[in-house]
């Protein structure tokens, strides 16, 4: 993290530097033209005026760093300050300018100098033209001729900036790898590390939750069967109790079973450990089936489920999603009530399989209602603690419909009952 915190902040400083050394040579070598063209255009007016009032001031010693030409109407020069023997100048344009408009101007590479010059000329009153240019330096001319030293200032600030970058870096990281893992809210960090030391700190919480947990539910099962084994074995038992207490270890071993396969599906789903192959799945045909492996139960507990099976289909992980449907279905049976009901509805829009599953049980309280996907979480124990369960049907459903990129919403009320709705893209989201 350190070294791409530092690459980060070197190329970007790096940028930087580069982008504001050409900005700042731009700037000048527009300043440097606008600057050049104002003292130009100035001299030019003065010089007309004092030509115009003595034909002959040319001949005096004129103290200005720009070229003077003066150029009869037909284009030839009559004058010029630097160079003799010129050629015709009625083709510049800045000359047929001046004889249209009564001024004109150019910036363009001279062919006496081979530069790049800047040309502002006036009309006289005698129909004479007054051409006064300047070398007008390109943002090359004035780059080039530096680059030796903009290079050197650029190389200093660069190994600056790096030894900062470098510097601030450490600083950024420091507080992170220092981070107490067990207790981070113990350590004092800044402000942008809040939301990791609050994730942090909630992921400790559900890891000592969970061990807890994990440990209650295996040992009580556990407990129970050491305890009739040992009756069996110590020969306490009537020789007619054994078969019960044969078949009582046989549950408790079938439920530990079941709790530990539960475990294991949520570590699988927490660290992707499954297959991620997406079938084309009837829904209707895999309620029926959750149905028909719950036949048993619904019968024992006179639940009477209604559903009608349309055709729908959509890609999904077949077992995930047969684990999603056969819990949902599962927990409207078994926290029900004697004689309950369970609706199961079937839609589709354009994109999603919409899968709702209500029943008439115990419900679950406003309080508890968004914990309910915890991992072993019992919702309202007073009303469903003797309800056998590994505590983690909802947690797998959760798991589960993040995996599709779907979304699961739970409509609740005490002693009336609790609607689950599913909402599943038909097709797989990549």
């Amino acid at each position: 993290m350190k070294n791409r915190i530092f690459k980060t902040m070197a190329l970007s400083t790096i940028i930087a530097i580069l982008i504001t050394t050409l900005a700042l040579s731009v700037y000048i070598s527009n300043s440097y033209l606008t600057e050049t063209k104002t003292i130009i255009k100035h001299e030019a007016i003065q010089l007309k005026q004092l030509l115009e009032n003595d034909p002959n001031y040319l001949d005096n010693e004129l103290i200005t760093e720009a070229r003077i030409t003066l150029i009869d109407a037909n284009g030839y020069v009559l004058y010029d300050s630097n160079t003799k023997d010129l050629e015709n100048h009625l083709d510049r344009p800045e000359i047929k300018d001046a004889i249209i408009y009564g001024y004109g101007e150019s910036l363009r590479k001279s062919d006496t100098y081979n530069k790049n010059m800047y040309y502002y000329a006036v009309k006289l009153n005698n129909g004479e033209i007054l051409r006064l240019s300047s070398y007008s330096n390109s943002f090359m001319g004035i780059f080039i001729p530096t680059l030796t030293n903009s290079l050197f200032i650029m190389a200093i600030l660069i190994i600056l900036c790096l030894l900062l970058a470098n510097y601030q870096a450490k600083e950024i990281v420091k507080p992170i790898n220092n981070l107490n893992l067990a207790n981070p809210q113990k350590e004092d960090t800044y402000e942008e590390l809040a939301p990791l030391v609050d994730n942090l700190n909630l992921h400790n919480q559900m890891r000592k939750e969970f061990s807890a947990n994990v440990s209650h539910e295996l040992k009580t099962p556990l407990t129970s069967i050491s305890g009739y084994a040992e009756i069996m074995a110590n020969g306490i038992a009537k020789e007619e109790d054994n078969k019960l207490f044969a078949q009582k270890i046989y549950d408790e071993s079938q439920n530990l079973i079941n709790k530990i396969n539960d475990i294991i599906k949520i570590s699988k789903l927490d660290e992707n450990r499954i297959d991620l192959e997406y079938q084309r799945i009837n829904y209707s045909q895999l309620i029926n089936n959750c149905i028909n492996k719950l036949e048993k139960f619904i019968e024992d507990k006179h639940i009477k489920v209604n559903f009608t099976s349309k055709e729908i289909y959509g890609f999904a992980i077949v077992y995930v999603m047969e684990d999603i449907i056969y819990n949902l279905i599962q927990n409207a049976i078994k926290y029900n009530k004697n004689n309950g009901k369970v609706d199961i509805d079937i839609k589709q829009d354009r994109k999603n399989v919409i899968i709702t599953i209500a029943d008439t049980g115990i419900g679950i309280s406003d309080m508890d209602i968004d914990r309910i996907y915890e991992r072993f979480f019992r919702s309202d124990r007073s009303h469903s603690s003797n309800i056998e369960g590994s505590g983690l049907g909802l947690a797998i459903v959760k798991h589960g419909i993040n995996l599709h990129n779907g979304t699961i919403t739970c409509d609740s009320k005490l002693n009336v009952g609790t609607t689950f709705t599913l909402s599943i893209p038909k097709e797989r989201k990549r």
